[in-house]
């Protein structure tokens, strides 16, 4: 598997990923309601192109990839991945543990349904109130600084992971969000690309450290034909170049503004059931091409984010699996059976989903910075 870099200097590539491209089946009206489907370029010059339109063309079930029949919470998700992590990394440090305190005691902003397209649905007054609120945010920090000064201000490593923590809250308080309300408020387009920066800054808050997909792509050879694939954003360990999270970036416009509403539906049975078939072939495909540059191999962790709602993925693929998935190009259903797993959708932008995930995405920050293997053997 090639590692592919790119530069601002570089020149544009004859192949790349496109992002919002359609296929033939996206003309039809249900699919329009949902997402523009990010399109796989053949990057071989081959004149044989039989295996290419084959494997693109294969429902992701016939390649043995199936969802789960039911949302999982997100401890059973979780317990999953970390059945076959290193003890040393499944319980988090003390800083760690107070960082998750802080951040539900006074990260407490709170929207309804932010990542809504709609002309003018955010108000000055939602601005004026994140500004209030990173003022009593400094002073509150400021005052837990004074009582745990032995924790922090007293023990040299803490205090680097601490000031990084609020720094980044403070800079998503006063910069990010007011950015993204501004957009909102003066009527400007709302993007995928919004989305995408918003969810970034974010995770910075849990001490991630993302990479734009574009700056990091992947490409794999299948049959004699190249596949350039990867994520919206991604998430490495600074060991090592292997993909550690996976996101998948949906924005919210005025061709799917209805997709909030089908979420919400099926929150607490089958959310998946609310997104489009081509939506989900993607991600399906794109989790079984990451498998095995993924630090969690044969697992893979994802999230889906629609908006501001998110939706925590994650599937293993066995080594059989993978290698007959990379070359056979004939239905794998009745040989293979890999799961994908999935949560119900978080707002991440209101309160009381937030409070859900906040511990899950800085253990998630914290095994990516963690100087520990994941695996007790690799």
């Amino acid at each position: 598997m090639e590692r592919r870099r790119r530069s601002r200097s570089t020149e544009r590539r004859t192949v790349k990923r496109q992002r919002g491209s359609s296929s033939a089946s996206d003309s039809s009206p249900s699919t329009k309601n949902y997402f523009k489907v990010q399109s796989w370029m053949n990057k071989s010059t081959s004149q044989n192109s039989g295996t290419f339109s084959l494997w693109k063309g294969l429902d992701f079930t016939r390649l043995g990839i199936n969802y789960d029949t039911k949302n999982l919470s997100l401890e059973e998700l979780f317990s999953l991945v970390e059945n076959r992590c290193n003890d040393k990394i499944k319980d988090m440090p003390e800083v760690t543990q107070l960082l998750i305190r802080l951040t539900k005691d006074y990260f407490k902003l709170s929207f309804k349904n932010i990542g809504i397209f709609e002309a003018n649905n955010r108000t000055e007054e939602d601005i004026k109130l994140v500004e209030d609120s990173n003022c009593q945010l400094n002073l509150d920090i400021n005052e837990e600084i004074k009582k745990l000064s032995e924790l922090i201000i007293d023990r040299p490593d803490n205090t680097g992971t601490f000031y990084k923590w609020f720094l980044n809250l403070k800079r998503f308080h006063s910069r990010d969000l007011k950015r993204f309300l501004y957009t909102l408020c003066h009527n400007y387009e709302v993007k995928e690309r919004d989305y995408q920066l918003l969810f970034m800054k974010f995770t910075e808050i849990f001490l991630m450290e993302p990479i734009p997909g574009d700056c990091c792509e992947n490409s794999t050879e299948i049959n004699g034909e190249m596949f350039v694939y990867g994520a919206d954003i991604k998430y490495e360990r600074p060991q090592s170049t292997k993909s550690f999270l996976n996101v998948y970036v949906n924005g919210i416009n005025k061709h799917n503004e209805k997709l909030y509403e089908n979420i919400d539906a099926g929150k607490e049975n089958r959310v998946i059931d609310s997104l489009s078939e081509d939506l989900l072939d993607k991600v399906a495909k794109e989790l079984l091409l990451e498998r095995r540059n993924s630090c969690f191999c044969p697992g893979v962790i994802g999230i889906l984010c629609c908006g501001t709602k998110i939706i925590f993925l994650y599937c293993e693929v066995t080594p059989n699996h993978y290698k007959a998935a990379m070359e056979k190009s004939e239905d794998l259903g009745d040989w293979y059976h890999s799961i994908i797993h999935f949560t119900k959708a978080y707002d991440y932008m209101s309160a009381e989903d937030r409070n859900e995930i906040i511990p899950y995405l800085f253990w998630l920050g914290y095994v990516q910075s963690s100087k520990y293997k994941i695996f007790d053997i690799s």
